[in-house]
């Protein structure tokens, strides 16, 4: 072969050819570069060299070839729909490879694109919202009257290796009393005797960005943080019922894992 034509055929060489680029429209995502003509080519050299018989040599070229050759890149080539190169004949390997050789780096499918894209903004929403939760925690704490951290309640189930459920909890560090409400230091704002058995927090003493999921606690941080006024009873002022639906909303907002099973608790004491 010259560098002009393709030997036997008035067709320009491959390379050449293939930076021609398809012929469909720039703002369409294909799935390879290579033109209607170059197929046509490539597909017309690869009945020619093929030949009746396998050459293992050439088969175990191709196998590192198309190691990671995309579907829709091979359905491409093909012209027709393919979902592996190993259930394919020996004629449609060689046109593989003949296509490999003439477009090493292929684009992205667009399908792989879209993927990416939507894995992407799923990445900023996620990132933005717990932005936002730990901006709204942040105000929240400072309200509080006495120092808090928060930690994972370690005695819930257990699946394998990781925890199936349980929750962030509000843990007081200095005892507090505040109104009919009092909390012992070391335990979470959501203690009942009857939870206490199925609470247990450790670590409490190294610094985290956790952002606390308990429902429970979250409630009750909220009443210690905006009291209602005196004489008022609750759920007579309406603000204020905004105020802690939009706190709740905003922090408890998180984005749960889809690989848990559907029992798993997320807020409570376990």
């Amino acid at each position: 072969m010259d560098a002009q034509t393709v030997p036997g055929t008035d067709l320009p060489a491959l390379g050449a050819l293939a930076r021609q680029g398809s012929a469909a429209p720039s703002s369409a995502p294909a799935a390879t570069n290579l033109s209607d003509a170059v197929l046509a080519g490539l597909r017309e050299r690869a009945r020619r060299e093929a030949g009746p018989f396998i050459d293992p040599v050439v088969l175990r070229q191709l196998e590192g070839k198309l190691a990671r050759a995309h579907p829709e890149w091979l359905s491409a080539v093909i012209g027709r729909p393919v979902h592996g190169w190993r259930s394919l004949g020996w004629t449609e390997l060689v046109l593989l490879g003949l296509a490999r050789d003439a477009e090493p780096d292929p684009p992205v499918p667009p399908r792989v694109l879209a993927e990416r894209e939507r894995e992407a903004l799923q990445e900023r929403c996620r990132a933005e919202r717990l932005e936002q939760q730990a901006e709204a925690w942040a105000s929240l704490r400072a309200a509080l009257p006495v120092r808090v951290s928060v930690a994972y309640n370690g005695s819930g189930r257990h699946h394998y290796a990781a925890y199936v459920s349980g929750a962030e909890h509000i843990v007081v560090r200095e005892p507090l009393r505040t109104g009919r409400l009092r909390r012992d230091a070391n335990r979470s704002l959501c203690w009942t005797p009857s939870r206490a058995p199925h609470l247990l927090f450790e670590n409490l003493d190294i610094p985290n960005d956790r952002i606390p999921t308990c429902k429970a606690c979250l409630r009750t941080a909220e009443r210690i943080a905006h009291p209602h006024p005196a004489g008022q009873t609750r759920g007579t002022e309406k603000n204020t019922g905004e105020r802690t639906a939009a706190v709740s909303a905003s922090i408890l907002a998180l984005e749960l894992p889809t690989d848990l099973p559907a029992d798993s608790v997320v807020g409570g004491a376990k």
